[in-house]
């Protein structure tokens, strides 16, 4: 069983469901990485937005930089201080 397999299963939620239309890591005080993103919508050193199905995730912090965008999953560098699904 995957490492989301078992979130999902402690949450729950029926992995043949997967109700993930997007996923985000926190990785401590160095960054993200987001699965899911259909676009970049706005990139700064403070603020980025990504749209993803059914909404925008907005990621909030310090010194952020967008490392990598690929197939849907993008990297971020930086502290982050807040997420946000609108």
């Amino acid at each position: 069983m995957s490492l989301y397999e078992s979130i999902l299963k402690t949450l729950g939620v029926a992995t043949t469901d997967l109700p993930c239309q997007y996923r985000i890591t926190l990785c401590g005080d160095f960054g993200a990485h987001v699965e899911g993103v259909k676009k970049i919508i706005d990139v700064t050193n403070q603020k980025v937005i990504f749209e993803v199905k059914n909404g925008k995730i907005i990621i909030e912090g310090n010194n952020l930089k967008l490392l990598s965008f690929i197939y849907g999953d993008a990297t971020l560098k930086g502290e982050i201080l807040k997420v946000v699904k609108e």
